[in-house]
């Protein structure tokens, strides 16, 4: 199936790579063609860390000006157990609903990269509050 990353690239989904539900999960950005689809756009804001097997990009949907992050991991880098650990962490992010936790929206291919779509968090890292934070954080009770 043809589709399209948040920076335009087209490519073709892979469908070796399973999401929990059996397919590859939701609609990513698709880029359709002049019979009246609609069109996806993202513009990329920055890249918001880097590690050993991919990067975290920030990007800027143009259809309600929200913003979110791709995190793309170079698949080729990774051995086979950290593949089937890519795998475990998109089963797990499907099923999370919390507040305090990443919303995942998407995941798919790109040729050997793996793209996670997510929720931005635009309050840092958790080191970072830590850091900075003066008195003991405060505990909701439900």
């Amino acid at each position: 199936m043809a589709m399209s990353r948040p920076d335009g690239v087209a490519f073709e989904v892979d469908s070796d790579f399973h999401s929990p539900e059996g397919d590859l999960g939701g609609q990513p950005a698709e880029t359709l063609g002049s019979d009246g689809g609609q069109e996806e756009m993202y513009i990329p804001v920055k890249v918001l860390g880097r590690g050993a097997f991919g990067e975290a990009i920030l990007y800027r949907k143009t259809e309600d000006n929200s913003l979110l992050v791709w995190k793309e991991v170079d698949l080729t880098r990774l051995s086979e157990k950290e593949r089937q650990e890519s795998q475990t962490e998109i089963e797990i992010l499907s099923m999370l609903d919390h507040p305090n936790i990443v919303s995942y929206y998407n995941h798919f291919l790109d040729g050997s990269t793996l793209l996670i779509e997510m929720e931005y968090a635009n309050g840092g890292n958790l080191y970072e509050k830590i850091v900075h934070q003066d008195d003991l954080f405060p505990e909701e009770v439900s």
